[in-house]
């Protein structure tokens, strides 16, 4: 139980993600897949603020995300009061940044901030491992949020080692209009193997591991296995990866299960002009972002 009632909001800032390594081996008993993937945090921010209520209220303004029972952050509040046993309240406001469908983790994002958010804003006083165990109920990607930076992923994408990355780049991130439903991506990649003999030594993320460490990602070194088969389903993504690798930004990956697809330039500047000469070109959304070992940030207000 909170040791005071709150009397001051609480406003949390939360980074997207990208996937540097994604390697998607059999799906197991719980329905998941097992994976290996490289998380690593990218400077696009969700912005979640907390204000004392006397009743829940959720409301979402920016880029497109559910008002209902379906939104994780309504999930995750839910979640941490069922867990405190208690019936505290709060209104809840999520100013989205983060395309949704794009691979980035912002409903992810909003999930973990929630939970870390409520936890301070009430006061129970969680701590990051309990927080951890909780976030593991709202989805896989959800625990690497509560620690942020960057962080090797096994499991089902919730076990997790973090990392050292020495990694402070800009990039270029593109979206098209359309998302890509997970569970399609998932499908999708399963028939294919089912089509096709696997053959060849398969990509390991400690390569990216390694490089990250020292401050580098050699194209070479990046992989996503749902990349070939969801850049053939929507043609659209393949055209942004090509046209993304003609400009020089180099690695070019899709992260996650798409749509958005990343590419690292050398400056600030030339990503800001590559994102918006191919934004536009291509009739895409597009930003530049800072590729960096960030966490979540938390602001009180008056």
């Amino acid at each position: 139980m909170p040791r005071t009632s709150p009397t001051r909001s609480l406003k949390i800032l939360v980074p997207a993600k990208v996937n540097l390594f994604l390697r998607v081996g059999n799906q197991r008993r719980d329905g998941y897949h097992s994976i290996e993937t490289v998380f690593h945090t990218v400077g696009l921010w969700d912005e979640i603020v907390i204000k004392p209520s006397v009743s829940f209220g959720f409301s979402a303004h920016g880029l497109p995300s559910p008002e209902d029972r379906s939104n994780l952050c309504v999930r995750a509040f839910d979640l941490i009061r069922e867990h405190a046993r208690s019936g505290l309240n709060a209104s809840i406001r999520l100013v989205k940044r983060i395309p949704p469908g794009a691979g980035l983790g912002g409903g992810s994002a909003d999930a973990a901030a929630c939970l870390a958010g409520l936890d301070r804003f009430w006061r129970l006083g969680l701590g990051q491992p309990a927080l951890t165990r909780l976030a593991s109920n709202l989805g896989s990607d959800v625990p690497f949020f509560i620690r942020g930076g960057a962080a090797l992923g096994t499991g089902r994408g919730n076990v997790l080692r973090s990392l050292r990355s020495r990694l402070d780049r800009w990039c270029v991130i593109l979206k098209p209009a359309f998302g890509v439903l997970t569970r399609a991506a998932y499908a999708r990649l399963d028939s294919s193997r089912r089509e096709t003999t696997r053959s060849g030594t398969r990509p390991r993320g400690q390569s990216v591991v390694a490089a990250i460490t020292r401050g580098r990602l050699p194209g070479s070194e990046v992989h996503n296995d749902f990349e070939p088969v969801v850049s053939r389903l929507y043609p659209k993504i393949g055209m942004i990866l090509r046209r993304m690798k003609e400009t020089g930004l180099s690695p070019v990956f899709m992260t996650g299960s798409g749509s958005a697809v990343v590419g690292l330039a050398g400056d600030r500047g030339a990503a800001k002009a590559v994102a918006r000469s191919l934004g536009k070109e291509l009739k895409v959304w597009g930003t530049e972002a800072r590729l960096a070992p960030l966490t979540m940030r938390f602001v009180s207000r008056p």
